[in-house]
């Protein structure tokens, strides 16, 4: 069975694969879920979609969670994504995200 985030605002109600979420950003009250083909706006608390991610999804920044799936790249501490968007962290921040995805990228094979 396919996970889902479900979305539900005034305006729409939706369901956002999982598999297809590259990254999740919180900004001021709005968390924006950035997928494959589009991103969803909505007003919800980061905590309450943690219960939705699995081991793929790492929080590089308190208000970053990023689908290590999604990675093409880290290098020069900038995380490169599949979509061709990129996020440039501080050092301290870029060296434990790099480690986690060297581990997540060991573990694969």
């Amino acid at each position: 069975m396919k996970r889902f985030i479900p979305l539900v605002t005034r305006k729409f109600s939706l369901k956002v694969p999982v598999d297809a979420i590259i990254y999740i950003q919180r900004k001021d009250r709005k968390l924006r879920i950035v997928t494959d083909t589009e991103y969803y706006e909505y007003y919800e608390k980061l905590t309450n979609i943690e219960q939705y991610l699995d081991k793929r999804f790492y929080y590089c920044l308190k208000t970053f969670i990023i689908n290590l799936d999604k990675v093409d790249m880290m290098k020069e501490q900038t995380i490169s994504f599949q979509n061709g968007e990129k996020l440039t962290l501080g050092r301290e921040n870029y060296i434990k995200a790099r480690q986690i995805y060297s581990a997540y990228l060991k573990q694969l094979f």
